[in-house]
């Protein structure tokens, strides 16, 4: 066995404490545990309690997670908060709808700026057709006869 003044000498030689490669955990996250440990006292750490001071220390690290999302969505919905964000630098508000005074949405259709004249042909095309289009027989013909909205309750179908 190794005396112990003797590891105390070596480690006091050859160990710098401040070396980055003992900096396992970040600063911040190593502040924030040390002070969760003190707050459950600094319980001493052996091989039957570890498990018990881990299960704490998680737990207390969850507890002011929690609290934080809390505090931090309390504050975002205050009565004085301020939801607009300023505009980047070169860009402008969106179009604002003036009849009910709303933003409008734009579209994502190319790049928002609309249909291209080949697919408003084919709309035209099927909006003005008089034949109905081709229905492919590919088996029993079902019936609907139960609606999930109200609209069509009270109204007769054909099909009956």
């Amino acid at each position: 066995m190794v005396d112990r003044a003797t590891l105390k000498h070596v480690h006091h030689l050859y160990v710098n404490p401040s070396h980055p490669v003992f900096d396992l955990v970040p600063s911040p996250l190593n502040t924030h545990l040390e002070a969760c440990y003190n707050d459950l006292g600094r319980p001493a750490v052996t091989h039957h309690t570890v498990w018990d001071i881990y299960l704490d220390l998680l737990h207390a690290v969850q507890y002011h997670a929690l609290l934080l999302l809390h505090l931090s969505t309390s504050l975002s919905t205050g009565a004085d908060a301020d939801d607009s964000l300023p505009l980047i630098e070169g860009q402008c508000n969106l179009p604002f709808n003036d009849t009910d005074g709303s933003y409008y949405y734009m579209g994502g259709v190319s790049g928002g700026l609309g249909l291209d004249e080949i697919h408003v042909c084919c709309l035209n095309k099927l909006d003005n057709a008089e034949d109905e289009p081709d229905v492919i027989e590919g088996g029993p013909d079902v019936v609907v006869t139960d609606f999930s909205d109200e609209d069509g309750l009270d109204n007769e179908d054909d099909w009956s």
